[in-house]
């Protein structure tokens, strides 16, 4: 319910965030935002277009300050570390948040080293009107995929694209060890208020 009006999926509610579920994150402007969730495994081609999942395409064009009707929505991908193997994806608002918070760092190598990753470490991908973003070479050559299958994963206020192999191999199954600590069995919702 948003002022006694019932609020089904995908409605705007006030641009430009969107309600998809009751989950969503809610900001300091009291507005219910999206949160990216869910894993889509997606297919690249040899020219590295690749869908973007419906759901994530709606937060990011949400939070393009830029984004109209008939224009491309951007989305920030950052590199990280050059060893791992995954990408990590930003909406043009969180990317602009997180650069102001590493602008805000004291003077010194970390705040050097944050730049370089979130500043030179990133490049903006339009998503054209079919839903799907063109990889570049030096991504793809970074995911050690240039065609074949990835898999996008939710993480709340961003999301990572995997090959889908390596996230097959690393990741999935991984939360069947939140369910024991010390060799005993846990709920991880107690962690949770």
């Amino acid at each position: 319910m948003r002022d006694g009006r019932r609020v089904d999926q995908w409605q705007q509610i006030n641009p430009p965030c969107f309600v998809f579920s009751t989950s969503g994150r809610q900001g300091s402007d009291g507005i219910v935002k999206a949160s990216f969730a869910s894993e889509f495994d997606q297919k690249i081609d040899g020219k590295g277009r690749v869908s973007v999942p419906a759901e994530y395409r709606r937060i990011i064009e949400a939070e393009d300050p830029d984004y109209a009707e008939g224009r491309n929505a951007r989305m920030i991908v950052v590199r990280g570390r050059t060893d791992a193997r995954q990408l990590r994806c930003y909406t043009v608002t969180e990317h602009a948040r997180l650069t102001e918070s590493v602008d805000a760092l004291p003077p010194g190598r970390q705040r050097t080293l944050m730049m370089r990753m979130m500043a030179s470490g990133s490049q903006a991908l339009d998503i054209d009107k079919d839903g799907r973003i063109v990889m570049p070479k030096p991504l793809r050559d970074k995911l050690q995929v240039q065609e074949g299958m990835l898999t996008y994963a939710g993480m709340i206020k961003y999301f990572e694209i995997w090959p889908t192999d390596l996230y097959d191999q690393e990741v999935r199954g991984q939360v069947d060890d939140l369910y024991t600590e010390d060799g005993e069995e846990v709920d991880p919702f107690d962690l949770l208020d």
